[in-house]
């Protein structure tokens, strides 16, 4: 967003319309959908593995390096699929671009259909 407003005036004179549309379109609708939802599920989904851990190591104190250890083997995967889920959806945005441009031209063309009539 921060490279978007500083973007020179040029940047949007050749940008088509709906490969802008469709960019933040997108990201908006999943921010209003999807973010609380997850949030929430997120942080009990912590809270409860830190309370299952904390109680293990208080009765077994050698399970604290095999928590450690599954957290570590656990992280990259994550950290890998989070990027393949970026990469994927710039694709996607990237193949919406030209049907946003398209509605967008007859959505300003539509008043012009209009006056000819």
């Amino acid at each position: 967003l921060s490279r978007l407003l500083r973007a020179p005036v040029s940047f949007f004179e050749e940008t088509p319309m709906g490969r802008l549309m469709s960019r933040f379109g997108t990201d908006l609708s999943q921010l209003d959908t999807q973010v609380s939802v997850f949030l929430e599920s997120a942080v009990q989904m912590v809270l409860m593995l830190l309370m299952f851990a904390a109680a293990v190591t208080v009765r077994l104190p050698w399970m604290l390096p095999a928590f450690v250890w599954s957290t570590i083997c656990f992280w990259f995967p994550c950290k890998a699929g989070f990027r393949t889920r970026l990469a994927a959806k710039r694709l996607g945005n990237a193949a919406m671009g030209p049907l946003f441009s398209n509605l967008a031209e007859m959505e300003q063309g539509r008043a012009l259909i209009r006056a000819m009539d």
